[in-house]
């Protein structure tokens, strides 16, 4: 048993692949690692802590390893980051129009540096 076979088991639903098992596992409790869905991987990637690959899964990685290095799991951390990165992805760091000025992040943002070159 254990997170192995539960995150077999729920990828084995059509629309579940890493990343919805991974916040399953999390939110439930069975499992302490990192979980993003597109908006924290897009607001990581901004920031410039995670690189946006060719692929979502490629960038789903790289921002779930930057996660990973800030330490330790931390369950309450790590759901903390979860839902202030969706949040932020969703209301100032917009797919097709973020809002840059309104950020208070755009002073340290590799997204708004990289905009401005």
């Amino acid at each position: 048993a254990g997170p192995a076979k539960a995150r077999a088991l729920l990828k084995r639903f059509p629309t579940i692949a890493d990343p919805g098992a991974d916040k399953i596992l999390l939110f439930s409790g069975l499992e302490v690692r990192p979980a993003l869905e597109s908006n924290g991987v897009r607001a990581l990637a901004r920031l410039g802590h995670a690189v946006e690959g060719k692929s979502y899964a490629n960038s789903y990685k790289s921002a779930i390893a930057a996660l990973n290095s800030l330490g330790p799991p931390d369950r309450d951390r790590l759901i903390a980051a979860f839902q202030i990165l969706r949040a932020h992805g969703q209301t100032l760091c917009k797919r097709s129009a973020p809002v840059c000025l309104s950020c208070p992040l755009d002073a340290t943002c590799a997204h708004v540096v990289t905009k401005l070159l």
